[in-house]
């Protein structure tokens, strides 16, 4: 790794696997000190022994689920560093919960997991980014936000995700802190849902692609999406504050 005197920060979590995985490679194959975050300390710490340079990026096991492992990951990070320039919400998923007639209980996972995890972590960073008067902030929604194609959960959990980045975006842009978002369709990344599906249910991954994509469109990989959330964490990103980009390979049928 091509370390710089200055090189950017940044916080991703889920980064165990999936978008996060690729964010983590990504970046600091970029110049960026990493900061790897998931409930794997495993998966991370092998992530981080692949990195150029190991000792210069740091493997944090955080629960989304539990607010002392999320109150803890302050104190840990700024031991290890003074100051983070990003973060890349990456953790997310539908935790298997299918069933439409959901209890308060599994909907509030859901949220904790999809969003009020990430809205801890930022409570915790935001203000030392408004005193710096510098930060970026990305939250990967998903295009069942806007389409309703998932279950009810999930669904509710990324529509909730896209209104706070819309919303939070607007106040803190007035703090040169830029939040924003995509939202991307189905994808193929380091042990992804699609990749899940691909192995373990083939005639149904199959079905899909033929029903839900363009003719002779694959299915997108995370290494496509990188150069856009690398434009969404760079100096150039302040008109993308509050926005929520959608990434959906011709999925979409909504305008």
């Amino acid at each position: 790794m091509k370390l710089k005197n200055k090189y950017k920060t940044l916080l991703i979590t889920g980064a165990s696997s999936g978008m996060g995985q690729q964010c983590a490679i990504f970046f600091e194959q970029q110049g960026y000190r990493i900061i790897l975050a998931s409930r794997s300390i495993e998966k991370l710490q092998t992530i981080q022994s692949s990195f150029e340079n190991p000792s210069h990026h740091f493997a944090l096991k955080l629960n989304l689920l539990e607010k002392e492992s999320i109150l803890q990951a302050k104190e840990k990070i700024l031991k290890f560093i003074p100051f983070i320039d990003g973060m890349i919400h990456c953790a997310g998923g539908g935790l298997g919960l299918r069933n439409p007639l959901l209890t308060a209980e599994e909907i509030n996972q859901l949220l904790a997991v999809n969003l009020t995890g990430a809205i801890a972590l930022n409570q915790l960073f935001l203000p030392l980014m408004i005193e710096q008067k510098k930060g970026n902030i990305i939250h990967v929604g998903s295009t069942a936000s806007h389409r309703a194609t998932a279950s009810v959960g999930y669904n509710t959990a990324k529509s909730a995700v896209a209104a706070y980045v819309r919303s939070l975006g607007r106040e803190m842009i007035k703090h040169n802190v830029v939040v924003s978002g995509i939202m991307p369709g189905a994808f193929h990344g380091y042990h992804s849902a699609m990749d899940r599906l691909k192995k373990y249910k083939p005639e149904v991954y199959e079905k899909w692609v033929q029903e839900h994509l363009p003719t002779s469109v694959p299915v997108m990989k995370t290494s496509q999406l990188m150069p856009l959330i690398q434009l969404l964490i760079s100096e150039q990103s302040h008109i993308f504050a509050g926005c929520m980009l959608p990434v959906d390979n011709g999925e979409g049928i909504t305008y």
